[in-house]
């Protein structure tokens, strides 16, 4: 699916012809550079925004920055899509370093009753039941390593097998049901979880915060859970990606002569998810803009397009009436 717009309709091009004889401008020269704002126009209304614009919009809608959001405040676009992109991923997908140390999460076995069998005394009897504890141990560490190695602790929950991730100071244990630990989880397995949990607007659902379900003092994680290096890489991969909405405006924006690197965070996708078609002739004008982004996907659910229109009419208004203005008081010449 594209989002798509094509300047064709009467009242935009009217403003855009006007515009042209206010400025002494040919018809096509007026379309090309109008063409060109349009386009930087729709770059600037597509998200990512930068903080102080998003504490703007919402100061507009008498709201405010959540207390653990102030931080964006002050990042730039590119930062505030990174930190989105993260936050999403993390919120379905959490990357464990390792568990508790084996002491506080298997403890030691007590072997109560001495090891059957024919003994001196009753020293040589204990000597054997502590060789048999070192033993078994041993045995059990070393199976806690492996697991601490994968990131986890299996454990039973009420006959229930549940693995340990992590554990805070207030004896809250964290743990997940075992088909969701996956610690040799490819990225290709987090790319699929990632899709699954999307929404249209391409942000994840909030399904992947810690859930409710709650038994004795654990409390269970729903969302995968993998090695945190497996997930630092896949983030790395997606970061890439951010600017790709505003990318696909970008396309246009150049072709009509704005100048963007094409090596920048937004500019470096205009050729993949950007296209643009136009025709000038003395009987149409024809300007085609096309946004092949994953975002544009969705439609235009937030109006984008209309009010990037919107915006272009009144700036052409405004400057219409400027050079009016100071035609007026050059005396009277257009």
């Amino acid at each position: 699916m594209n989002a798509q717009f094509t300047a064709d309709t009467a009242g935009f091009v009217n403003m855009i012809n006007a515009r042209a004889i206010v400025f002494g401008m040919g018809r096509e020269e007026a379309f090309r550079l109008e063409a060109k704002l349009l386009a930087e126009e729709l770059i600037q209304r597509t998200p990512p925004f930068s903080g102080k614009a998003v504490a703007k919009m919402l100061a507009a809608q008498g709201k405010s920055l959540s207390e653990g959001n102030l931080e964006i405040k002050e990042m730039t676009a590119r930062k505030v899509g990174e930190r989105a992109v993260e936050k999403d991923i993390r919120r379905i997908i959490y990357g464990t370093r390792g568990a508790a140390p084996p002491d506080t999460s298997f403890g030691s076995v007590k072997v109560v009753q001495p090891a059957q069998g024919n003994y001196k005394d009753a020293k040589a009897a204990e000597r054997a039941r502590k060789k048999l504890e070192r033993g078994i141990n041993k045995q059990r560490n070393k199976f806690g390593k492996q697991l601490l190695k994968d990131g986890g602790v299996l454990q039973k929950i009420r006959g229930k097998d549940a693995v340990r991730v992590f554990a805070t100071k207030d004896g809250t244990v964290y743990g997940v049901d075992v088909e969701m630990f996956r610690p040799k989880a490819s990225p290709a397995d987090l790319e699929k979880v990632h899709q699954m949990a999307r929404t249209k607007r391409g942000r994840t659902s909030q399904a992947g915060m810690i859930s409710g379900k709650k038994v004795g003092r654990w409390k269970w994680l729903n969302k995968m859970v993998t090695r945190e290096k497996t997930v630092r890489k896949y983030i790395r991969k997606k970061l890439k990606q951010v600017g790709q909405a505003k990318g696909g405006w970008a396309a246009a924006f150049m072709r009509f002569g704005g100048k963007m690197s094409m090596s920048g965070w937004i500019g470096r996708h205009a050729a993949k998810h950007g296209r643009t078609r136009s025709n000038f002739t003395d009987d149409q004008i024809v300007i085609e803009m096309i946004n092949q982004s994953a975002w544009a996907g969705s439609g235009d659910p937030d109006g984008i397009i209309p009010k990037a229109l919107a915006g272009r009419a009144e700036s052409i208004k405004s400057a219409i009436k400027r050079q009016m203005a100071d035609a007026w008081k050059k005396g009277g010449k257009v």
